[in-house]
């Protein structure tokens, strides 16, 4: 009995051992991460990884891992215009390194492989693209401009194992001398479009005083007319009519007094006034 139990006792210890040797050799990739090898005597492995349980030479191969997660960066270059004028530009990228191509990634960069690419890549290609626009341009067409450098930045970074998955000019500050001229400017823009109304609104004014004009010497042809073919009768109702309405406005007014006319008026009333 006691050799039956020693003998169990032997399995048990050499399955455990066994099992953490087996365990030992294993390594887990995470969800977004991807693995390469470097084996002391063969050196670095062409094979990548993927996340799951995989398999080691304890001892020989250690493990690299890699963020394969597309990732944010920020880039800032100074540089200058078509026009000569400086500009601080400031991108924002996501990126993330092509899988497959991990091997050759560390063995050109390292694992700081974004800190030696992207920086270097931007700088040129902002100052290339930046050179074929003018200061004012380069807000005028923001688009156009972000697009030329996703494009080219992607063309670049691709040579050395990168994905550029989207790009975005965050900022575009100019120099303080631009920005004088700009407001100048401006303020030259506003006082011409406000001189441009004053002289519509004089040219309205004149058109209006021509076609009044044109419509008062059409009146006296008129009443010209009128007078050859019937006589001096309507200037008599025309001086009745305004002596009517000047009447009316005047009664109206307690500082006014209507007197009958003729000359004789202060003399019968001295008269009145002996007897």
């Amino acid at each position: 009995m006691s050799s039956i139990l020693k003998t169990f006792q032997r399995v048990a210890v050499g399955t455990v051992a066994a099992g953490l040797g087996v365990y030992s050799c294993c390594f887990v990739v995470y969800p977004g991460e991807a693995c390469i090898l470097y084996n002391k005597i063969n050196g670095l492995k062409s094979s990548v990884y993927s996340e799951g349980l995989q398999f080691r030479i304890v001892g020989l191969d250690d493990i690299m891992r890699f963020n394969i997660r597309v990732r944010p960066r920020t880039l800032q270059t100074m540089t200058g215009t078509k026009d000569l004028q400086m500009v601080n530009i400031r991108l924002r990228v996501l990126f993330r390194p092509i899988a497959d191509r991990l091997p050759q990634i560390y063995r050109t960069f390292g694992q700081d492989y974004d800190e030696r690419i992207l920086p270097s890549v931007s700088n040129e290609i902002l100052k290339a693209v930046v050179a074929e626009y003018k200061a004012e341009e380069l807000i005028q067409k923001r688009d156009v401009v972000s697009a030329r450098i996703y494009q080219l930045m992607q063309e670049k970074v691709n040579q050395f194992g990168l994905m550029l998955e989207d790009l975005s000019l965050v900022d575009i500050q100019f120099g303080k001398d631009f920005m004088v001229a700009v407001e100048q400017k401006q303020v030259a823009q506003q006082e011409a479009e406000r001189y441009r109304y004053i002289v519509m609104e004089n040219e309205q004014k004149r058109q209006a005083a021509v076609i009044r004009a044109e419509g008062e010497a059409e009146s006296a042809r008129l009443i010209s007319d009128a007078i050859q073919k019937s006589g001096q009768g309507l200037l008599k109702i025309r001086r009745i009519e305004a002596a009517v309405d000047i009447s009316e406005k005047l009664s109206g007014m307690p500082n006014v007094t209507f007197v009958p006319g003729g000359s004789n008026m202060l003399l019968n009333t001295n008269i009145n006034n002996r007897a």
